[in-house]
């Protein structure tokens, strides 16, 4: 049943290296290889086929045993204590130094998300961590963190960590039976084996086609390639010559038609099966001793592919964080011209670090003799130090975070001396120079900190969303501004209604006015007819709140789209549904321009000037306001124009009097043209949006 002799497979070593090459010239180029990200499909049947190979030469003695309990424990514990001293120390030294690199970007959002999946990927379940998160990690134009590329070995380890066994128990189950074809007998096991890779394809197939962001990282929508490798091993080894050359060829077709056509759309999904059936080929056709100097063993056993094949393990783990990181250290975008000679030292760097990992580290760890209760001693001591760090780290810089945007926020405020913050500068221009593109370093930390629903108390004022049980009460609505005031003013809409919510409070405040925010997650512009909305318009109606209220002041995404013929940006919705419930005077606060691709912290790291020609941004705004004035839906003295806060003459802006004025809402998204603001800039904005309101009539 056990295999007794370990082979030389430099096919696999060869498998190896051009599975990690493909990885990485996909995360350096992806334009070049636009499938290269299937190399961890590859690198998966490799490793259900060597780790069920290893288990079966030493599984016998289990076999065979009086005692099968005690001979099943030992074999366990062998296994594990292996397994440790392959793998845990090159990934606990990438962990590490990847949290230091992190730590030297200054960037207290990268910190923050790297520690986190830095924990994950210690403990071994980041690949669920991002199936929560719903991250996109073939998402090309915003990058995941730093360490994301652990979601496969988090997902290898749970593999590494059930399969033993199962197998073990199977194999029990197996031991007298056997099927035999051609004289040739193969272990029984190989039938519930099968049925697992089917069961689990199928899960994944489904998976997919609802989900294909989860299905990428679901251990249990991939785990059929790590079974389909260890089918191999159950089959008796190839003799036939004609098929030990073919095979190898023609699996080393479909790898590379696969890398090379194609792309991450509806992946894994069936398409996964190409570069899987490819891999069990070539692994399976050397499974016989080659014959041939064309054979694909042969000719791919030249000593440099060899090598990259014995260092794939050390390039897998340091090549994402050296992309990711380094040119933020050295403030280089990537896809610039001079990113692309960056592009070629970090290749180089790549291998450097993937040489020193594997000489001094891989190679001296699994050298090392140790009884395997020190094994195990080792690696508590070594996952727990690197979780403490990831979590220690975290810690300390969301404390920092907080104590700082707490201070930025104090000097945003209206009755603080820093005239020239954020958007103050407009109101004290005779003291401040323009402000316009104007950054701080430091305060463009907080792009995803300092979030627009947050008020002055720490009160989050949370959006009415039918579909969440928490904030699925249709009479839901936030106040703030001055909570005793009889002058009332409701501002009503979706999320655009939210990003103002601290300018309101502080204007409040200021006029002894109490301002009622009702933002929905939808019944804000286009879905406020349909049935969806009915128990939040029915508050409306039967609460009289609106009666109640001196104006109601209507702030949604508005801009007109071509595309679906909403010239007037469903503000026509919007303004009639209100006007059938209220004869309460309505006023249009006009929709905020959305930000360029890179905002905040990126605009600061790449040295970019953080803005976008104005036309481009304003011009969608400017039309959905001329069309409703045309259509008589409002009156130009009923729409309060906001894009002046925000653009000079010719740009507008993501950076403002020091201040970042974006919330990235968008960071997994993979897709960034954001126009919420951020608390901070939000509150800067009071006094310009106080004399726009007085100049409206709005204000007692």
């Amino acid at each position: 049943m056990g295999l007794k002799k370990k082979q030389k497979r430099t096919d696999i070593q060869a498998l190896r290296a051009i599975a990690v090459l493909a990885v990485v010239i996909y995360h350096l180029w992806p334009d070049k290889l636009v499938g290269g990200f299937m190399g961890v499909d590859m690198f998966f049947v490799i490793s259900g086929y060597l780790m069920t190979l290893t288990l079966l030469r030493h599984i016998d003695p289990v076999l065979i045993a009086k005692n099968k309990a005690d001979a099943t424990w030992q074999f366990l514990i062998s296994f594990y204590a292996r397994r440790i001293k392959r793998l845990i120390p090159a990934a606990s030294v990438t962990l590490l130094g990847t949290l230091g690199l992190t730590y030297l970007t200054g960037s207290y959002v990268a910190i923050v998300e790297t520690a986190e999946e830095i924990f994950s990927s210690a403990l071994f379940y980041q690949n669920w961590q991002l199936v929560a998160n719903s991250v996109d990690y073939l998402a090309a134009t915003d990058p995941p963190t730093a360490v994301q590329h652990f979601w496969s070995l988090s997902l290898e380890e749970q593999f590494y960590l059930a399969w033993p066994l199962l197998m073990v128990a199977m194999l029990f189950f197996a031991f007298h039976l056997a099927i035999v074809y051609k004289k040739a007998r193969i272990s029984g096991a190989i039938l519930p084996t099968v049925l697992l890779v089917i069961m689990f394809f199928i899960y994944g197939y489904n998976l997919t086609q609802s989900n294909p962001t989860a299905a990428y990282f679901n251990t249990f929508a991939r785990v059929w390639e790590l079974l389909l490798g260890a089918v191999v091993v159950f089959l008796p080894k190839l003799k036939n010559y004609d098929l030990k050359l073919l095979l190898p060829w023609l699996g080393l077709t479909l790898c590379s038609y696969a890398l090379y056509r194609w792309n991450g759309d509806n992946f894994p999904g069936w398409h996964a099966l190409v570069p899987a059936i490819g891999t069990v080929l070539i692994v399976y056709g050397g499974t016989g001793t080659p014959d041939s100097k064309f054979s694909f063993t042969n000719l791919f056993k030249a000593k440099p592919i060899q090598w990259i094949g014995d260092t794939s393990y050390s390039l897998y783990l340091w090549h994402w964080p050296l992309i990711i990181l380094m040119p933020v250290i050295l403030g280089i975008r990537i896809d610039t011209p001079s990113g692309n000679l960056l592009k070629f030292g970090l290749l180089v760097a790549s291998f450097v670090m993937a040489w020193l990992s594997y000489t001094l580290v891989e190679i001296p760890t699994q050298k090392i003799e140790l009884k395997k209760r020190y094994v195990y001693l080792a690696f508590v001591v070594i996952v727990g130090s690197v979780a403490g760090a990831a979590y220690l780290t975290k810690q300390v810089v969301i404390a920092r975070t907080e104590s700082e945007l707490a201070t930025l926020h104090e000097k945003v405020k209206s009755t603080s001396n820093d005239l020239c913050i954020g958007a103050k500068w407009q109101v004290n221009s005779s003291d401040c120079d323009n402000g316009f593109g104007k950054i701080n370093t430091s305060y463009a930390q907080f792009t995803n900190s300092d979030h627009y629903r947050k008020v002055d108390d720490n009160r989050s004022c949370t959006v009415y969303d039918y579909r969440s049980k928490d904030h699925d009460d249709p009479s839901y609505y936030c106040t703030v501004g001055d909570p005793s005031s009889k002058y009332q003013i409701v501002v009503y809409g979706d999320s655009h209604t939210s990003h103002w919510t601290n300018a309101f409070d502080e204007i409040g405040k200021r006029n002894n006015v109490r301002f009622i925010t009702m933002d929905s997650h939808t019944c804000g512009s286009e879905e406020i007819q349909k049935p969806i909305c009915k128990d939040r318009l029915d508050f409306l109606k039967t609460s009289k709140i609106l009666d109640r209220s001196q104006f109601v002041i209507l702030s949604h995404l508005h801009r007109s789209t071509s595309t679906k013929n909403r010239e007037l940006g469903n503000i026509d919705l919007t303004v009639n549904t209100i006007r059938s419930i209220t004869k309460t005077p309505v006023f249009l606060l006009e929709d905020t321009p959305p930000s360029s691709k890179l905002i905040g912290e990126d605009c600061v790291i790449y040295n970019s000037l953080c803005r976008r020609r104005k036309p481009v941004v304003t011009n969608s705004i400017k039309r959905v306001s001329d069309n409703a004035v045309r259509e008589k839906i409002l009156k130009r003295k009923q729409i309060i124009r906001t894009y002046d806060m925000f653009c000079d003459s010719k740009y507008c802006y993501s950076m403002i009097g020091n201040v970042n004025v974006y919330f990235n809402v968008g960071r997994s998204k993979g897709k960034i043209t954001n126009s919420h603001m951020t608390g901070s800039f939000s509150r800067s904005l009071a006094l310009t949006l106080e004399r726009k309101m007085q100049a409206s009539n709005l204000l007692p």
